[in-house]
C-alpha cells in the first residue's frame, strides 16, 4: 500500500490516490481514504427568527444627488481642500468626501445647508464618522463642538 506520511520532521514519502496516512500530536495514527483534503469547518445555525425586512435603498438622484449637488460639492471641496476630522487630530490628508455633519435621511432640511457640511477623506467618512453617528445626536453635537460648527437645535 501507497501511502502519504505527514510528519513534520520527514519528508513525505509517497502519495497515493486511494489512502492516505496521518499521525496526530499524540503520535496516534490516522487512516484516511482518498485524497487529504480540508477538514470540516464550523458552520453554526442561524437564527430561527424570520428576516427583517429591508426597504429598498433610493438611488442616488432620488436621494438629492444631482448635477446641483455635484457642483455645490466640487464648490466647497476646493475651498475646504483639507480632511475636517483628520485636522482635528494633527494630520492632514486630502478631502474627497462632502459629509452631511447632521445625516440627512435622519435630519429633514438639513441637505442644502452648507454650514453642516464638512469635507473628510473618504476613510474617515467610512470609518470614525459612521461609528459617531450610530452613537446618536448627542455625539454628532460633540463633533459639531470640536469643528467649531452650529449644533443642530431642531429636530425633525
Amino acid at each position: 500500500m501507497q501511502r502519504l506520511h505527514l510528519d513534520p520532521d520527514e519528508a513525505p514519502s509517497f502519495i497515493a490516490l486511494d489512502t492516505y496516512e496521518a499521525r496526530t500530536r499524540n503520535g496516534s495514527r490516522l487512516l484516511h481514504k482518498g485524497m487529504p483534503s480540508a477538514p470540516p469547518y464550523y458552520k453554526p445555525l442561524r437564527a430561527a427568527s424570520a428576516p427583517m425586512p429591508v426597504a429598498p435603498r433610493l438611488t442616488a438622484r432620488e436621494r438629492g444627488y444631482d448635477g446641483r449637488w455635484t457642483k455645490a460639492r466640487r464648490t466647497y471641496l476646493a475651498s475646504h481642500p483639507v480632511c475636517a476630522h483628520c485636522a482635528l487630530d494633527g494630520f492632514v490628508a486630502v478631502a474627497t468626501v462632502v459629509d452631511h455633519l447632521y445625516p440627512h435621511r435622519v435630519y429633514e432640511g438639513v441637505f442644502w445647508e452648507s454650514q453642516w457640511w464638512v469635507a473628510m477623506c473618504k476613510a474617515c467618512h467610512d470609518g470614525p464618522k459612521q461609528r459617531i453617528e450610530a452613537e446618536g445626536k448627542a455625539a454628532l453635537d460633540r463633533l459639531a463642538s470640536r469643528l467649531g460648527r452650529p449644533i443642530l437645535t431642531r429636530v425633525t
